[in-house]
């Protein structure tokens, strides 16, 4: 069961992003910077999108699509400015997201280990770590993100280098066990 180049540069992410997330945790602003990085993470391809369609408009007659894919860029650039302009507005919305991420992420590792149980049964303890990282992503979701906010933030950081982790271990032990079978 190799594992596939997305997969790994998911993980390198989720392990930067962690780490930053960790360091940071006690900024006051982060998830503000973070709704406004995304927020230009929405501008820069509406922006393009808006260009490219005035840009080709006299070449050849819009059509529907395109006319529609200019009003969601427009929406989608206006969505972006509100993001940067008023970022408070979206922290709830973010660390809605952050709990998801962990909520999939912890059973992403477990049906991962669960579908990889025909190669090798890995032992109950490999379990016990997303399935923290679930039970973390479920706190979330049912907590008052106000009071909490810099735990909120510390803890999405620590399972998503626990994510990481985790990952690359049961990526070792399953090349290992291939290795061992492809030598029989």
């Amino acid at each position: 069961m190799n594992r596939k180049p997305g997969e790994i540069s998911v993980n390198i992410f989720a392990l930067v992003a962690g780490i930053v997330l960790i360091v940071l945790h006690n900024e006051l602003q982060l998830l503000n910077y973070i709704v406004i990085l995304v927020g230009l993470g929405i501008i820069l391809p509406s922006a393009f999108m808006i260009y490219s369609f005035f840009k080709t408009r006299n070449e050849i007659m819009p059509n529907a699509g395109g006319i529609i894919a200019l009003i969601f860029s427009i929406m989608a650039a206006t969505l972006g400015i509100v993001m940067i302009a008023k970022p408070v507005i979206f922290v709830g919305l973010l660390t809605y997201l952050l709990a998801a991420l962990l909520i999939i992420s912890g059973l992403y590792h477990i049906i991962y280990m669960a579908a990889s149980s025909k190669i090798y049964k890995f032992p109950f303890w490999y379990y016990i770590l997303p399935a923290l990282i679930l039970a973390a992503g479920i706190v979330i979701m049912a907590t008052d993100l106000a009071k909490i906010q810099a735990v909120v933030v510390l803890v999405t950081g620590i399972a998503l280098v626990l994510f990481a982790v985790h990952s690359a271990i049961a990526n070792i032990v399953l090349k290992r066990i291939l290795k061992m079978e492809n030598r029989d």
